[in-house]
């Protein structure tokens, strides 16, 4: 990578959403219950179960929750993506949110060997472990999500906070870290990039970072429904 005018090297990131969770589900459940009864039909009972977990879930708070069994499926299928494409071969760092479903996912596709247990889940302090390929992986708190709460009371504020300190971490990172994955959350991305299109569960786009809080080059390298009709296509340019 080149040096920027700053001096500070730019950095090439890998952004990967997480796979399905269970309160994705649920709050599928709770749009599709919206949409019947908007065109004025019943909501299936399975709509109307999942639904109102999520409703209840959301009031008491709860935001973060385990991949659903379709989501541990894209993981196996994202795993084996990048396994064959060796599009990560050249990765010095990998970094995660402290969720849960980021977690998961990390340790999915990069073959942590330590299992996720809900004391792993506490933790706000910066954790570093080893992935089979001795790939570092670190676990920072300013990769959560935006919750629901935060935003009814700060907006972005909170978030863009967690953004900032995000950017100090990556510029202080040495000459020899060129190449970082970092896997986390949609609204925390899109904000972070200044983008309004959403990142599909297991998505992965590769972007540059310049000192300063500039990214550039954003392109979808990988996304699950449509990996296999893109053959050898090189990416979706956003920017």
């Amino acid at each position: 990578m080149c040096p920027s005018a700053s001096g500070l090297r730019t950095k090439t990131i890998y952004l990967i959403r997480h796979a399905e969770t269970e309160e994705n589900v649920r709050m599928k459940g709770f749009h599709d219950v919206g949409k019947a009864l908007r065109n004025r039909q019943m909501p299936t009972s399975n709509d109307w179960k999942l639904g109102s977990e999520f409703v209840g879930m959301t009031l008491k708070g709860v935001t973060d929750s385990h991949l659903s069994s379709r989501g541990q499926r894209q993981v196996l299928q994202l795993k084996s993506i990048l396994d064959d494409n060796g599009l990560l071969d050249e990765v010095d760092l990998i970094a995660h949110s402290p969720l849960r479903r980021a977690k998961e996912t990390c340790y999915g596709i990069f073959g942590l060997a330590a299992g996720i247990s809900d004391d792993d889940m506490t933790t706000t302090a910066t954790t570093t472990e080893k992935t089979k390929t001795n790939k570092p992986v670190v676990e920072l708190s300013c990769l959560q999500e935006i919750t629901q709460l935060e935003h009814l009371t700060q907006g972005k504020r909170a978030v863009r906070k967690r953004i900032n300190s995000f950017e100090r971490w990556i510029e202080s990172q040495g000459e020899d870290v060129s190449t970082i994955v970092i896997v986390g959350h949609s609204e925390y991305f899109m904000i972070m990039l200044g983008i309004s299109e959403k990142f599909k569960n297991c998505d992965v786009w590769k972007a540059v970072y310049e000192p300063g809080g500039k990214w550039t080059v954003l392109e979808n390298e990988v996304r699950l429904d449509m990996f296999s009709s893109r053959n050898e296509d090189q990416g979706n340019k956003i920017f």
